[in-house]
């Protein structure tokens, strides 16, 4: 049951954990908060990635646009962590991914004493936080790096970014043309330092078997410009082709900006699909 207060908001979480390093010698920002539901046995856990286009003049985990997604996904009964991580330009690829592997570890780890359950963690990224979330389920080098099993990972959430980016396969793009359009992209270069390293950061590249469950939101105004439809549609058809549970849902009415603010009311389409989907995430699949 929902605790709904005026105006149709859900009630704030019942205790939350701030500030906690995921790492031994951890930085500023290798930290995470835990919102905890009112009845912790054996909760699934979410471990939310912010976005911000992977550099410190960006968002963090605490920025207005995210901060209702926490307390509206314990009040959904499902424990929430916010992460923060190493951000360009004081670091560079992959320290971010490797954040992300690292705070999966932690949870693994951690969260059970704290009423959460450890074999069932999802990710749930919004944006360049999106792609991290794919990319770290898909590339199974980041969880081994966390001696993580590559079924670590119960299933994740992916909103608004490109899940195809720089890439040789789906598009009719040459390796020249890439390598052309690197050279030209100083922001690119600043978080990647490489080509090689962009390339391997294309989650799509990475599907196969092992794949978790995947649930793809899209904002309606997200379409065609960039081609996140697009490519999130090819990306659920490679999951199914592997015979893994995936979908695709079109948000009505939603920017990218306004996909993660709405988490607080009880009647929020967004947060209502991700609590669906993380207490059941091999039912999302509509079509064979």
């Amino acid at each position: 049951m929902l605790a709904v207060g005026a105006g149709g908001h859900l009630l704030g979480a019942q205790r939350i954990e701030r500030n906690i390093p995921y790492v031994a010698k951890p930085t500023a920002d290798e930290h995470m908060d835990l919102y905890f539901p009112a009845t912790t046995v054996r909760a699934p856990v979410v471990l939310f990635i912010h976005g911000g286009s992977l550099e410190e003049a960006g968002e963090r985990r605490n920025s207005p646009m995210y901060d209702p997604v926490c307390p509206g996904l314990a009040n959904r009964d499902i424990l929430c962590a916010t992460m923060d991580y190493r951000l360009a330009p004081s670091f560079h690829w992959p320290a971010m991914p490797q954040d992300v592997a690292a705070a999966v570890r932690w949870l693994k780890d951690s969260i059970a004493p704290r009423g959460g359950d450890p074999a069932r963690i999802y990710l749930v990224g919004h944006s360049s936080g999106c792609h991290l979330a794919a990319l770290v389920a898909l590339d199974t080098s980041y969880l081994a790096a966390q001696d993580l099993h590559r079924d670590a990972l119960a299933g994740v959430v992916v909103m608004g970014c490109t899940l195809a980016p720089w890439d040789t396969v789906g598009r009719a793009v040459t390796l020249f043309q890439l390598e052309q359009a690197f050279a030209r992209d100083s922001e690119e270069r600043l978080i990647y330092g490489s080509l090689e390293w962009r390339l391997r950061a294309n989650p799509s590249s990475w599907v196969g078997p092992h794949a978790p469950p995947f649930l793809v939101l899209v904002a309606e105004s997200e379409r065609f410009m960039p081609s996140i439809l697009e490519e999130g549609a090819r990306f659920v058809r490679l999951l199914r082709e592997q015979g893994r549970s995936a979908d695709l849902r079109i948000l009505a009415g939603r920017r990218h900006i306004t996909t993660t603010t709405g988490f607080a009311a009880a009647a929020d389409p967004v947060a209502n699909l991700v609590a669906e989907f993380v207490k059941h995430p091999k039912a999302v699949t509509a079509t064979p």
